[in-house]
């Protein structure tokens, strides 16, 4: 079996603390250095640890490589990462807040469902991009989840904000994404194409189409 990435939680009394908190991959490299090219330099994400529930940052030095044991297997079957992301609401901060979370995948709306709930419980703890706020989210917030398909990107910070509303080319359908508002033209937010209905990230690609 190929080498898999993994991180490990910083917390001596959690089991995350030497067993390792296995990451996906799109297409898993075969034992070749020269294809362990993920992550690159600058990423960093935010996981929830999947033992002690804490979120953490990890960056591209956290990232360790093995081979997996069957019971490291055994610790991931069945279970997926979900990425969660809302803006912070208290005092009206807006900040970008994402995590991803370890999570049974054997019904993906009750799952979804179930992270919502949580989130509005405010049950998770940790270092988020908010540095002022906890990690919840109110009643009545949008929460977006979504299935991780491949590997985790990283989180990026906010780069841009406009002073009006403003569209980019949509790389799904390759039509107007049409208007959108300023605040969401952010690197790593999603939006929805309201000529194709689907969602794309924001990139730096786009950034530059609406700074010519």
């Amino acid at each position: 079996m190929p080498n898999s990435p993994y991180v490990l939680c910083h917390f001596p009394n959690c089991e995350y603390h030497i067993q390792p908190i296995v990451l996906p991959l799109s297409n898993p490299p075969k034992n070749d250095p020269h294809q362990l090219l993920w992550p690159l330099g600058d990423w960093r994400a935010y996981l929830a640890c999947p033992g002690c529930g804490q979120v953490l940052l990890r960056t591209a030095d956290d990232v360790r490589w093995k081979e997996l044991s069957i019971q490291d297997q055994s610790r991931q079957e069945g279970k997926r990462w979900f990425l969660v992301a809302f803006e912070c609401a208290p005092e009206n901060c807006g900040t970008l807040i994402e995590f991803h979370v370890l999570k049974d995948s054997k019904i993906l709306g009750l799952t979804e469902i179930q992270l919502r709930e949580k989130l509005r419980d405010g049950i998770w703890n940790g270092v988020s991009p908010c540095e002022r706020h906890p990690i919840a989210a109110t009643a009545n917030q949008q929460i977006d989840v979504y299935l991780d398909e491949g590997e985790i990107r990283g989180y990026y910070p906010p780069v841009l904000r406009l002073e009006r509303p403003c569209s980019v080319t949509c790389p799904n359908c390759g039509e107007s994404s049409g208007d959108h508002p300023r605040e969401s033209f952010q690197i790593g937010n999603r939006l929805e194409c309201k000529a194709c209905y689907m969602k794309f990230p924001v990139t730096a690609e786009h950034v530059r189409e609406l700074e010519e």
